[in-house]
């Protein structure tokens, strides 16, 4: 099965009057016709003196995300002669600040003007006992209409967040959907949350909605069935080690084929320029923000 939503991330022509100002349509419009017209990307290149954020397609470029402050030191080093081309940022969410993986606007753009395209996470609440052993800082409820509204509410922040961080027109943000029990009450108060975000962003904010979680136990193909489908997916298998978007186990293929994914797949620890991290290493076939135009990438492997 092949599913497509790839008119939703180039312009979303189809979606009905949206909320925000003709200036910032108009602003949307002027970065995807700069996205369609430049040319093939050199990502390591120095930045511009005045950074304009655009909408790019990276396709097949390798990529980290982690948690650990993004300060200029950090971002340079990690930049400079490495392989990278794209980074995970913490937008924000509840869960994501009191466990120490908040980013917030400032670091969106010093990533952003370090030369990274830049994939952007929202982590907020998380299903609970009986779905979770794990404990977080707030939780989504179980009650489907509950869950729904706290998914539009989450959206209704994470837009804020973007417009702080001046992200280009139909930037998509993925929601950080940790993994839970197969509890069939946990998985419809997962897809009602999810569809509540992917709605509010779409429909009524100049953003895209978009989620990651594990392959297999955050049941993104749930996902696939309810009405507002993710824009994209994150899927995430640490212990694949593939260097790919595709072969995530419990997760067919066809689902979000139309550049349409950041894949994870392995964990590691590693030195750039004296500065070590730990981090999640990733391959980014997908639209994210970016200082240049155009389409980048030079394949995905596993680097660490």
């Amino acid at each position: 099965m092949v599913l497509s939503v790839a008119g939703r991330l180039r312009g979303r022509s189809n979606r009905p009057a949206r909320l925000s100002t003709g200036s910032r349509r108009t602003l949307g419009l002027l970065v995807l016709v700069a996205a369609l017209f430049g040319g093939f990307l050199t990502p390591q290149a120095a930045p511009p003196a005045a950074a304009t954020y655009y909408y790019t397609l990276y396709h097949n470029a390798n990529g980290f995300d982690t948690c650990a402050a993004k300060t200029q030191t950090m971002l340079s080093d990690w930049w400079n002669g490495t392989p990278w081309y794209d980074i995970g940022v913490y937008l924000g969410g509840s869960v994501g600040q009191s466990l120490g993986c908040y980013d917030g606007a400032a670091a969106v753009d010093r990533a952003l003007n370090t030369g990274y395209g830049v994939t952007l996470y929202w982590y907020g609440p998380q299903l609970g006992y009986p779905c979770n052993m794990r404990s977080f800082s707030s939780y989504i409820s179980l009650n489907t209409t509950t869950a729904y509204n706290q998914g539009v509410a989450e959206a209704g922040h994470a837009s804020y967040a973007a417009s702080v961080a001046h992200l280009p027109f139909a930037t998509q943000i993925f929601y950080d959907m940790e993994a839970y029990y197969a509890n069939s009450g946990c998985r419809a108060a997962s897809k009602a949350f999810i569809n509540g975000w992917v709605h509010q962003l779409f429909y009524n904010t100049a953003w895209n909605g978009a989620a990651y979680g594990s392959s297999c136990a955050s049941y993104p193909t749930d996902w696939t069935s309810i009405a507002n489908v993710p824009s994209a997916v994150s899927p995430s298998d640490t212990a694949l080690d593939n260097g790919s978007v595709y072969g995530y186990p419990c997760l067919a293929n066809g689902y979000w084929s139309q550049h349409q994914r950041v894949g994870q797949f392995s964990t590691d620890n590693h030195t750039y320029n004296g500065y070590n991290l730990y981090v999640d290493e990733n391959c980014a076939d997908t639209y994210l923000p970016s200082i240049f135009s155009g389409t980048t990438g030079a394949g995905c492997s596993d680097v660490l």
